[in-house]
């Protein structure tokens, strides 16, 4: 009887890990600015990865083919390819607990009910909707941490937005899981402190060039989801 009672546990234990780790797939549309990608997710309770999706892109990104952001939600970390100007960063990241406020707002999104909330998350305010019926919670690049899965958000200033275009519930193959271990990561902390001293040396290099006179009307602004660095972030950026 003993034996039986452990073979029943060792089937169960297996079934529920089948059911944990069930992969689901979703593409994006992803607008920045002027600009639309594609995205997509791959994700489960424990683990996701967000990548470019070259073979069906509709702005060919050459740089964007071996960026990926991975979160391990049992470390509550993300990992994430990053850049400053040509520099590419290597970052590391909290899954940042972002602090939503739910609505009673809804809307049927690639045939499932959705619920809206919103959030600020560094510097920028957000409308999502999620899927209370889809037991993930997460989302698009650094977004989640709502009842389900997030379908769709935008910034309020509409410079930012993902959209689902396809679900796959049952996705049977893996997800590319990057070898984080092999590439120095930075903190969020460092990468603000970089991203700061890059962009000044950069201005202070084109200053002295000589290049830029009193009548060029040069500007310059860095179109990023996150607000590290308002004077070239805000508005029209910064003007000399």
């Amino acid at each position: 009887m003993r034996k039986f009672h452990s073979i029943y546990t060792l089937i169960f234990f297996f079934a529920y890990l089948e059911i944990y780790s069930q992969n689901i797939r979703i593409d994006y549309f992803v607008e920045s600015g002027e600009k639309v990608y594609r995205n997509y997710l791959i994700t489960n309770e424990r683990e996701s990865i967000w990548k470019y999706l070259s073979e069906d892109a509709l702005v060919q990104e050459d740089h964007l083919e071996n960026e990926y952001l991975y979160k391990n939600y049992d470390d509550n970390m993300l990992y994430k390819t990053d850049g400053i100007f040509n520099q590419k960063i290597y970052l590391a990241d909290s899954l940042n607990q972002i602090k939503w406020t739910l609505t009673n707002e809804t809307r049927i999104i690639l045939g499932k009910k959705c619920q809206s909330a919103r959030a600020i998350f560094r510097g920028r305010s957000y409308t999502a909707w999620y899927a209370p019926s889809i037991h993930v919670s997460n989302g698009p690049w650094k977004l989640g941490g709502l009842p389900g899965l997030i379908l769709e958000a935008q910034t309020d200033d509409k410079l930012f937005k993902y959209y689902a275009s396809e679900l796959d519930e049952n996705y049977t193959k893996g997800m590319d899981i990057p070898d984080i271990k092999s590439e120095h990561f930075i903190s969020w902390s460092e990468f603000k402190d970089k991203f700061k001293s890059v962009v000044n040396n950069y201005l202070k290099s084109v200053r002295a060039s000589g290049v830029i006179d009193d009548d060029s009307n040069f500007k310059i602004r860095i179109l990023a989801p996150e607000i590290i660095y308002s004077k070239v972030q805000d508005k029209e950026g910064i003007t000399y």
